[in-house]
């Protein structure tokens, strides 16, 4: 109140200072989807391979839920080529409209990519990193998770202060790694990171990407659990063949072949994410 209204009280100007917090508090929004995130440790770790599954995994745990696949990768992202999809805008053009920013200018740069799954793509050149708004990009997000049942933020290898800002506001981060020395120490640096601006601990969780069973296996779920300090929520085995090709006809695996480990190690994980859902909700 000290910083509001001068002191001692005026009726008027108190009257005025309340009167403008309650409508601060009308506009903040409500009910909001949960909103994931799926970090790479390191480049190459298939963690959009991940993502893009994911986002089918959890469209088929809940029976008509929507999920929006947003990727964050402003340089590189190529969500859109693993689908095979072309789309007149992306997020950068959603952006770039400022305050007229709402749901119907979002729209035009959505396009389906599978069964209750929507994709808004990364811009096709590279834009300008302080041409990335944070506030901006925060209220695409919000009107997103108005707009759909679930949002799923495929974030680049490199960290900036509007995906940092991103991953902050998600209830959940899942960090894909893989059985490297290499890999596991970038994620804890990352890690490292995300403490430092105060996100939940408990709200970082590790998937293990390309998981093998070897006999001599030095870096196992255990090993790698304590080296991250965070929980092995799952281990998606290594696909030996057939999955680059399929991506490259913009095709998922857990569609081709839904009784593969794969695809099994999918749904467990998007049943563990919906499951998730309902307790936020309730």
């Amino acid at each position: 109140v000290n910083d509001v209204v001068s002191l001692p009280f005026d009726a008027e100007e108190l009257f005025s200072a309340v009167m403008e917090f309650g409508r601060t508090i009308a506009t903040k929004p409500s009910n909001l989807a949960p909103m994931t995130g799926v970090v790479h440790s390191t480049g190459g770790i298939g963690g959009s391979t991940i993502a893009s599954h994911l986002a089918s995994g959890i469209t088929s745990s809940v029976t008509g839920a929507k999920c929006c696949l947003v990727d964050l990768d402003f340089q590189f992202g190529e969500m859109a080529s693993l689908f095979d999809v072309h789309t007149p805008g992306d997020i950068v053009d959603c952006l770039n409209t400022g305050e007229r920013l709402d749901f119907d200018i979002i729209s035009n740069a959505l396009v389906d990519v599978g069964s209750n799954i929507t994709l808004l793509p990364a811009p096709k050149e590279i834009p300008a990193p302080e041409s990335i708004g944070t506030e901006n990009l925060l209220h695409l997000l919000t009107i997103l998770r108005q707009n759909f049942d679930h949002v799923l933020l495929d974030f680049p290898v490199s960290w900036s202060d509007a995906t940092l800002s991103a991953a902050h506001s998600c209830d959940e981060l899942l960090m894909v790694v893989d059985q490297s020395v290499r890999s596991l120490a970038r994620a804890k640096k990352s890690i490292a990171l995300l403490d430092s601006v105060d996100f939940p601990s408990d709200g970082i969780r590790v998937v293990v990407n390309r998981a093998e069973k070897k006999f001599f296996q030095v870096i196992g779920p255990d090993q790698i659990e304590s080296t991250i300090g965070r929980q092995v929520v799952a281990s998606i085995p290594a696909v030996k063949s057939g999955l680059q090709k399929l991506q490259e006809r913009g095709m998922l695996l857990t569609d081709e072949d839904p009784r593969s480990s794969f695809a099994k190690s999918i749904h467990l994980l998007a049943d563990q994410l919906t499951i998730a859902d309902e307790e936020y909700e309730q």
